[in-house]
């Protein structure tokens, strides 16, 4: 059951919030393919792509019709979406911290032979 619910929502979401939705117009594609082929039995289906798709929106007798097909048009629609903060608070995920008020050497003079060994980057100086 959770996951024919969890598709369900997939779908919907694909199909409200992006160009899926024109896939759905495949069948207007294919109908639309055989009202040319009809005319034009000499017609391929790469020529009927081209004439519909590649070569711009010619306004000719049956216009309507082609911009039926899919990726013909768009839809512009604001995608919004909404947030609720939970107001009851259940567990907290804050770690304590306890401080020791000891202080530990980080590191001994041994390890470093020279504090300044970033002097060498600096200009000669007159003494």
């Amino acid at each position: 059951m959770k996951r024919f619910l969890s598709t369900v929502c997939l779908c919907l979401m694909l199909f409200s919030q992006t160009e899926l939705y024109q896939l759905l117009k495949l069948p207007v594609f294919v109908a639309h393919y055989f009202e040319h082929k009809q005319e034009d039995p000499s017609i391929s289906l790469k020529s009927f792509f081209v004439l519909h798709y590649l070569s711009g929106n010619e306004v000719d007798e049956d216009y309507q019709r082609d911009m039926q097909l899919p990726f013909k048009t768009q839809v512009f629609s604001f995608v919004g979406s909404i947030s609720v903060e939970p107001t009851i608070q259940l567990f907290s995920l804050e770690i304590p911290v306890a401080f020791i008020g000891t202080k530990k050497q980080v590191f001994s003079q041994q390890s470093f032979p020279s504090f300044y060994s970033t002097d060498i980057w600096q200009p000669p100086r007159l003494v």
